[in-house]
């Protein structure tokens, strides 16, 4: 879970587009969860 928001929270250093970002962080909370 902590790898996937660290994951999360450098791409959004990287890259300004929320929209992708925030898709990008639901993908990453159902692959912790499933």
């Amino acid at each position: 879970m902590l790898i996937s928001l660290f994951i999360y929270l450098f791409t959004l250093s990287v890259n300004k587009n929320l929209r992708n970002h925030f898709a990008l962080l639901q993908r990453c909370l159902e692959c912790s969860y499933s």
